[in-house]
């Protein structure tokens, strides 16, 4: 169970990490 939940784990860390770095420009767009 581990060894399956540890790279799910990690690859959420990865994609938060992505989100994070993109939000910014989401957040200068203004909203319609």
């Amino acid at each position: 169970m581990r060894i399956i939940i540890s790279p799910a784990k990690k690859m959420r860390t990865d994609t938060d990490t992505l989100a994070s770095a993109r939000l910014p420009v989401f957040l200068e767009r203004p909203q319609p």
